[in-house]
């Protein structure tokens, strides 16, 4: 129990100290991808530490004793352990496929959003724009003939 607490606290330590190596955020997204990587390293951090873990115990355990020459015991399979094995690992990647995913979605999401947000704000200051010169040809208009206004106009929406 205190070895599992242990390996948790060191993946969170790993987890916690790991991203101050990373650049410092540049964009807004940085933090959601930031996010994303915490967690990967938090698991990453607690597989590292119970691999290394089982194979020192492994290897202070079950050394060879002095002057012993015989192989080791043969042991058939462990159905159980097989599957726990296999299922930890199976559930790991689809939570991590998810959480992935779910950041993916929601960066893109706001790219578009403020992609939308960009092509809005430059509609509208075409339009200002526009409206700022119509009113200038018809300030001009009063002065000039019609005529050369709204020749200048057709040149101005053309471009």
């Amino acid at each position: 129990m205190i070895a599992a607490a242990a390996i948790i606290f060191g993946g969170y330590v790993i987890s916690t100290l790991t991203p101050s190596l990373l650049p410092v955020q540049a964009s807004g997204e940085a933090e959601q991808v930031d996010g994303l990587f915490r967690v990967l390293m938090f698991l990453g951090g607690i597989v590292f530490l119970l691999v290394q873990g089982l194979l020192v115990v492994t290897i202070i355990r079950f050394r060879r004793k002095p002057g012993d020459e015989s192989d080791g015991a043969h042991f058939s399979s462990n159905l159980t352990l097989e599957i726990v094995w296999t299922a930890i690992p199976a559930i790991t990647i689809v939570f991590l496929a998810i959480y992935s995913y779910n950041v993916f979605v929601s960066i893109r999401e706001r790219s578009r959003t403020s992609a939308h947000r960009r092509v809005r704000a430059r509609a509208s200051r075409g339009r200002s724009r526009m409206k700022t010169r119509w009113a200038a040809c018809l300030r001009t208009a009063r002065r000039r003939s019609m005529m050369r206004c709204c020749t200048r106009m057709s040149a101005v929406r053309s471009c």
